[in-house]
């Protein structure tokens, strides 16, 4: 064992002293002991994690699936929105007598309208 000198403060000192005289250590074990449980606690804090490893690459393996499954679904139900959206726009248009080139003057438009005013559509407002 090497002998080295350290600073502290008195408050901390003292602190040490207590913790010796009340675990029956020498000051010596008590810093020893500090030190090694702040590493430990430095280790947890930035490189630790509860879950093991190879528990962790299967629940974010599921969770990339589960994510893959829900585009493929959301793509599909759009799709079939679209398709419908399209239908319901040809029978308008045929009913009122709107050539294909003023609906697609319309669809211009509309997007024009959600680009000036930063629009997103939300679900929930569509519903």
């Amino acid at each position: 064992m090497r002998k080295k000198s350290i600073r502290m403060s008195e408050e901390t000192e003292a602190l040490v002293e207590k913790i010796a005289q009340q675990e029956n250590r020498t000051q010596t074990a008590v810093i020893e002991q500090a030190v090694k449980i702040y590493a430990d606690y430095l280790y947890m804090k930035d490189q630790a994690t509860i879950i093991p490893d190879e528990l962790l690459k299967v629940v974010n393996s599921m969770a990339s699936l589960l994510e893959r499954r829900l585009n493929n679904r959301s793509n599909q139900l759009l799709s079939a929105l679209a398709i419908e959206v399209c239908v319901l726009e040809q029978v308008i248009a045929a009913s009122l007598d709107v050539s294909p080139g003023e609906v697609e003057e319309y669809r211009r438009g509309a997007a024009e309208f959600l680009k000036m005013n930063q629009r997103v559509f939300r679900l929930e407002e569509g519903l």
